[in-house]
C-alpha cells in the first residue's frame, strides 16, 4: 500500500497541476516565438499584430536610410504601412536569434525579407534588423531596420 501512495498523491494532483507555458521559467514567449510572429506579421501587412508588439517607449525605425527617431506605436504603423504598400508577395526566414541579456533583457534577430516591388515588379531581397526589449514578461520591438 506504501508503495501506491505516490501513485495516488500524483492521481489526485497530478490532474490539477496547469499545463507547462510557453517558456516555463518565464511564462512567456520565447524569443523566437515572437521574432515568427512578428515576420509573419509584417509580410501579411498585419499592422494590428505589429503594433502589440511596439515598445511602451516607442520603437526607432530607419527605412532606406532614412532614420526615424523614436516613434509613437500609431507613428511607427503609419511609417511601415507606407513602406508595405509598395510590395506584395512577401515571405520571410528567420536568419539569426539570439538574447542578449541584460537588465532588461534585450535581444536582436535578423529576418531575411522576400517580395516583389508592386512598380516594377522586380522581386527585392531585404534584411530586417529587430532589437527588442522584455517589458513586463512580453518581448517587444524597440528598433527596426529594413536594410537593402
Amino acid at each position: 500500500m506504501i508503495a501506491c501512495a505516490p501513485l495516488l498523491l500524483l492521481g489526485l494532483f497530478g490532474a490539477t497541476l496547469p499545463a507547462p507555458s510557453v517558456s516555463p521559467a518565464l511564462g512567456q514567449e520565447t524569443l523566437s516565438q515572437v521574432v515568427s510572429r512578428f515576420s509573419q506579421a509584417w509580410v501579411d501587412g498585419d499592422l494590428e499584430a505589429i503594433g502589440q508588439l511596439v515598445a511602451s517607449a516607442g520603437v526607432h525605425i530607419t527605412l532606406g536610410g532614412q532614420d526615424y527617431h523614436v516613434l509613437t506605436e500609431r507613428q511607427a504603423l503609419a511609417t511601415i504601412r507606407v513602406l508595405l504598400r509598395q510590395y506584395e508577395g512577401r515571405d520571410f526566414e528567420v536568419t539569426r536569434t539570439s538574447e542578449l541579456g541584460g537588465a532588461p533583457s534585450r535581444g536582436i534577430s535578423e529576418v531575411a525579407w522576400n517580395a516583389v516591388d508592386r512598380g516594377s515588379g522586380e522581386p527585392v531581397l531585404r534584411t530586417l534588423f529587430i532589437a527588442f526589449i522584455l517589458e513586463s514578461g512580453s518581448w517587444r520591438v524597440e528598433d527596426l531596420r529594413v536594410l537593402r
